[in-house]
């Protein structure tokens, strides 16, 4: 009877480890800027790439860092959570990223750890 019921459960157990993070929704922030641009000055790249996510980013209005903390090639284009510097930027919690669609560098939005 117990096995009956582990394997009745193994597909829900499966489900829930398949969510991937980049699934997540960002919550928009008004106060965002519409672009971020890399930071040559702290290592960072020229321009943006169109296949992948780059890092350093920094918003040039404010001087807000952006480091990358993890990304994927995605049917659609790259996108990639960052952590900000400082932290609080645009109202973000110590629990959150920023989500960036890497090809354009437009931050998306507030998603978690």
């Amino acid at each position: 009877m117990t096995r009956w019921v582990l394997l009745a459960l193994l597909p829900v157990a499966s489900s829930c480890m398949a969510q991937q993070w980049y699934t997540t929704r960002p919550i928009p922030v008004e106060s965002m800027p519409d672009r971020i641009v890399p930071d040559p000055a702290r290592g960072g790249p020229k321009e943006l790439a169109v296949d992948r996510c780059t890092s350093p980013l920094i918003d040039p209005a404010t001087g807000t860092r952006f480091r990358i903390e993890r990304s994927d090639l995605l049917p659609n284009g790259p996108i990639g959570d960052y952590s900000l510097e400082p932290g609080d930027a645009y109202g973000a919690t110590k629990d959150q990223y920023v989500r960036v669609d890497c090809a354009i560098g437009r931050p998306l939005g507030l998603v978690p750890r």
